[in-house]
């Protein structure tokens, strides 16, 4: 009965199967704890009459914790296990300038399609029922602005743990196609609760900014075309008359 465990033990913590259990294991658990605490109605909840409010509206609270938790438990955990456990270099795991001209180039070119995409999904109702994450953005220009500043980081977590942490990770061991697969699954999971059409677009995404990624070596331009339709999507929610 032990020997079965035992020799799972032993695989795990030697040479590549090390790494990829402490990968897989870490995003097992943030992605848990993120899916649980890391929206926004979760902390309106709490920050309704508590110290969580920080002596602000709840609603501007909930918006801050909700950020706050997602930039830890998608970017900052994950980078703190390459650092100090894994022991290896961020610049592995695409924070790093990488091929700039050709990450520039497929910006300059995904630009004007995803802003269409933006107002376009803008329009939807099922859209319009979730986004923006944070309904705060919804009351004025300066809250807007103040949202699309803050997923600047919220966008950068998420590039660097499906992109750089999982895929990165799990390439140094398993290759880069199967790096590019499993990110891609996990990142179609974690949009689950979104609109339908989102869900299935996310695996193309996934797809595409993994590529990318490999292809740059760096999450950089993946980032940005992602952080350009979020805001480009939050911005004709908020600002464009619809």
């Amino acid at each position: 009965m032990l020997d079965p465990i035992r020799q799972l033990v032993r695989e795990m913590s030697t040479g590549g199967n090390r790494r990829t259990s402490v990968v897989l294991l870490t995003s097992a658990v943030c992605l848990t704890t993120w899916h649980l605490t890391g929206n926004y109605n979760f902390w309106l909840s709490r920050s309704t009459g508590s110290i969580m409010s920080l002596g602000a509206d709840p609603a501007i609270a909930a918006g801050i914790w909700s950020l706050a938790a997602t930039v830890v438990l998608l970017g900052i955990a994950p980078l703190l296990v390459v650092k100090l456990v894994l022991g290896e270099k961020l610049a592995d795991y695409g924070i790093q300038w990488g091929n700039l001209r050709f990450g520039a180039i497929c910006c300059l070119l995904v630009t004007p399609l995803v802003v269409v995409i933006g107002y376009v999904s803008a329009r939807s109702p099922e859209f319009q029922a979730v986004y923006p994450l944070n309904p705060i953005a919804r009351t004025s220009s300066g809250a807007l602005v103040w949202h699309l500043v803050g997923q600047i980081f919220w966008y950068a977590a998420w590039e660097f743990h499906f992109r750089g942490f999982l895929q990165h990770g799990l390439q140094k061991s398993s290759g880069v196609t199967t790096g590019i697969w499993v990110q891609t699954l996990a990142s179609a999971l974690a949009h689950f609760g979104r609109p339908n059409v989102e869900v299935f677009a996310s695996i193309a995404a996934g797809l595409l900014w993994g590529v990318l990624a490999w292809r740059t070596r760096s999450i950089l331009s993946g980032f940005i075309q992602h952080w350009l339709l979020g805001a480009s999507l939050d911005f004709f929610l908020c600002r464009g008359g619809i």
